[in-house]
């Protein structure tokens, strides 16, 4: 996950929010969720947090990620794509 979020402090970010609101992430577990314009800030920041949760308890929660540019999507996180917990 670290190697996917290449800024340490939006990582600390990312380990921060999940820790203040894991019962949030509880509630997601075995379902599906859509995000759209997910290269932008917010969207690329709320995926992000979803897959750390995924990692640290194995929640099951599937992303399907709405974006403009493929490409970019790809670049941003392509290690999770390849491991088939990302749909773009």
């Amino acid at each position: 996950m670290q190697n996917m979020v290449r800024n340490s402090i939006v990582y600390n970010d990312i380990k921060q929010v999940y820790n203040d609101n894991f019962s949030l992430f509880e509630q997601f577990k075995n379902k599906i969720i859509l995000i759209t314009g997910a290269t932008g800030l917010i969207g690329s920041f709320l995926i992000r947090c979803l897959l750390y949760a995924n990692k640290q308890n194995d929640l099951n929660i599937k992303i399907i990620a709405l974006v403009k540019n493929k490409a970019k999507a790809k670049s941003y996180f392509n290690s999770e794509i390849q491991n088939k917990k990302l749909l773009i």
